[in-house]
């Protein structure tokens, strides 16, 4: 049954250890592009790295793949579908580092992106989280040249304030919470509003740290979120009346 609110709100994760940083990585039937993005948290400068798989009910040989090539050097968890929501949480509560970076299935890092993220967090002690600059990139040329003629803001450095650009602090869930299963294709952004409405403070580190893949199976395309885009602001007028009234 999906979490209530208040629900993810309350639940508090455990201290972290100093200095690791937890990589959390939710996949559902994405096993053609998961060993690129596990490939490339493994290749991280950074030197205290620990990698959670949630395998979130897939059908496509995930959990064989995973185990067979990586074995002990990623933690793997598996659960029937649940969602993505689900999946972050689950892998959340199974984590152990003091900084969190969700990185999807089928998106890459470059080496340097945790030590300079981490770097950059060790330097400003106010900040909750700070995001990276980041691009899409195209497997499929002929889905390239569509987006690129449909949407000319997909192309070139990327500022958007994507969770996925962001590291951050496991206490930042503490504040804000984890995620809501109740939104089936817009918990980020519930999360987003939640964080803020908290006034945690974020930064920006101002290089390409993260590149996101476009693909014609991506969970984002073509989803329809307007139902729970009004629910996630009704919600947000219930939780400031109290502090207007």
């Amino acid at each position: 049954m999906p979490a209530a609110l208040g629900d993810v709100r309350a639940e508090i994760l455990s201290p972290g250890q100093a200095g690791r940083v937890s990589c959390i990585v939710p996949a559902h039937n994405m096993v053609a592009y998961l060993g690129q993005a596990i490939d490339s948290a493994l290749s991280q400068t950074y030197p205290d790295v620990e990698i959670v798989v949630m395998d979130d009910g897939s059908t496509d040989g995930t959990a064989d793949f995973v185990r067979r090539n990586y074995g002990d050097r990623v933690v793997f968890l598996g659960q029937q579908r649940a969602g993505m929501a689900a999946a972050r949480n689950r892998a959340l509560r199974a984590s152990t580092g003091e900084f969190v970076n969700l990185l999807d299935a089928d998106d890459l890092w470059p080496p340097h992106r945790l030590a300079t993220m981490v770097g950059a967090l060790t330097a400003a002690p106010a900040w909750a989280g700070c995001v990276s600059l980041w691009r899409n990139f195209w497997d499929d040329p002929v889905l390239e040249e569509d987006d690129r003629a449909r949407c000319a803001e997909m192309v070139g450095v990327q500022r958007e304030r994507m969770l996925t650009a962001a590291l951050l602090r496991r206490s930042t869930f503490q504040t804000a919470g984890l995620f809501d299963t109740r939104y089936r294709h817009s918990s980020e952004k519930d999360w987003w509003v939640r964080v803020h409405d908290s006034g945690a403070e974020f930064g920006s580190v101002e290089e390409v740290l993260f590149s996101r893949r476009i693909h014609t199976t991506n969970d984002s395309r073509g989803k329809v979120v307007g139902n729970e885009i009004l629910q996630i602001l009704l919600e947000r007028h219930r939780r400031m009346r109290p502090r207007h009234s």
